[in-house]
């Protein structure tokens, strides 16, 4: 990520020994529980304690709040507003477990955005379908391969 005092042509001593928050590290935190208001603050608030220039929220395996759903976003805004007053950063790391562009499987739900890949072969495999068009017409009619 770039920030305008990177474009800066030096570093001064000053900032080297006590870097603004866009230079100070910000740790992973997953969430991989039952978050709630309260436990977001209080990280929060330890990632500020240890000196932290902001933290990655990265939903994880066990994750019982429902990714993406209106008590995840909350929270997700509680940590972002919480942040941007103490100064701090917020970045959202990626999205819900692997693999990336799945959405925690709400993206792959429907066949027509699931993962494709190629076959090589010298034949064409009887159970393939032969065209695009013809795999979205088995979708149409629910018969997704």
């Amino acid at each position: 990520m770039l920030y305008k005092k990177s474009l800066a042509p030096t570093l001064t001593k000053e900032q080297f020994q006590n870097p603004d928050m866009a230079y100070r590290g910000a740790p992973f935190w997953s969430w991989n529980c039952d978050v709630t208001e309260e436990m977001v603050l209080e990280q929060a608030e330890i990632y500020k304690k240890m000196g932290m220039g902001g933290f990655h929220i990265h939903a994880r395996t066990g994750l019982e709040t429902p990714y993406m759903g209106e008590k995840f976003m909350n929270l997700v805004s509680l940590a972002n507003e919480w942040a941007k007053k103490q100064g701090m950063y917020v970045y959202l790391y990626d999205e819900d477990r692997y693999p990336s562009g799945a959405a925690g499987g709400m993206v792959t739900e429907n066949v027509r955005y699931r993962q494709r890949h190629l076959y090589l072969t010298t034949g064409q495999p009887e159970e393939f379908l032969p065209d695009r068009a013809a795999f979205e017409a088995a979708i149409d009619r629910g018969e997704a391969p």
